[in-house]
């Protein structure tokens, strides 16, 4: 297990614009977050930076210390495909990335999409189980509710709870998980959330389709689906894709999904290239072929 986990936001969760803004100033001001004028450069206050900062390291978007800071692999082609966070699919990598198994820091939207199983719930009930997880018992109880203020705020996020439906608000402090609607979860974003998966966790060029609907870090568990959801996509990717992606085997005993590409940041590109760019099917087709291809 993973030790000194953190809650720490500043009690402040993320908006679409301070995200929009960070990705616009680098590369150009890698010291953007120690930057005396960086106040002005970005328009928020010193702990709403803070907050920012550990938000975009959560989501895999930048690394580096706060003096010297660079867009990740991933951050580079978000800006460059969709620089104003208008797709869905972009918006599902970013709540995933904060999510994975094995987990990291901001540790809250992991400990909400995998640890707290219930479907509808009070704050009070939120809080009590936050309070009583072994993942974060190093924590003063001070910091755990701060941690909460935090993770509340981003999952009021408008795209997180009204768009995306993973988070809803029933009535006055009492609260729902729901999923996202089939047609914002593109194939490819889904199929990207378990490719990531498996080279997190050991390299694994086989999963059980048990694993994708019900293991920390996967879609199952992280967007609240159900098994005919998750077959359903499975086999809209398997034929789609004409199993360039994923070979999805039921017969003779099997339920299991044989990965064909392994590199969960090409499927990010193909999505943006097809969502994006307009390319047709047949030219993605040609695309996986090809990077099949190079990996040999």
């Amino acid at each position: 297990m993973v030790k000194n986990l953190s809650l720490y936001t500043e009690t402040f969760g993320f908006e679409k614009g301070w995200i929009v803004k960070v990705m616009k100033l680098l590369p150009k001001y890698p010291d953007l977050f120690k930057r005396n004028d960086n106040r002005i450069l970005l328009g928020i206050g010193p702990n709403k930076i803070t907050a920012i900062y550990i938000w975009l390291k959560g989501m895999e978007l930048i690394n580096g210390t706060r003096r010297s800071v660079q867009l990740t692999p991933i951050g580079q082609i978000i800006k460059e495909y969709d620089e104003y966070l208008n797709e869905y699919g972009t918006w599902m990598i970013l709540i995933h990335n904060l999510s994975t198994s094995p987990p990291h820091n901001p540790a809250g939207f992991y400990w909400f999409f995998n640890e707290f199983n219930k479907i509808e719930f009070t704050r009070e009930e939120l809080k009590k189980a936050l309070m009583e997880n072994p993942l974060f018992s190093h924590l003063k109880p001070v910091s755990k509710e701060k941690g909460l203020t935090g993770l509340l705020a981003a999952l009021r996020n408008p795209v997180v709870s009204d768009e995306l439906k993973l988070f809803e608000e029933i009535e006055r402090g009492r609260f729902r998980k729901n999923y996202p609607p089939k047609e914002y979860f593109n194939p490819l974003i889904f199929a990207y959330c378990i490719v990531d998966w498996a080279k997190r966790n050991g390299e694994k060029e086989i999963t059980q389709i048990e694993e994708i609907i019900y293991s920390k870090g996967m879609p199952g568990k992280v967007f609240n689906l159900f098994e005919n959801y998750i077959q359903e996509k499975l086999n809209e990717i398997d034929m789609k894709y004409s199993k360039k992606i994923f070979d999805v085997e039921r017969l003779a005993g099997l339920n299991r999904v044989v990965l064909k590409v392994r590199k969960p940041i090409v499927l990010l590109k193909l999505f943006y290239e097809e969502e994006v760019n307009k390319k047709p099917l047949q030219e993605i087709i040609n695309l996986l072929i090809t990077e099949k291809e190079k990996d040999g």
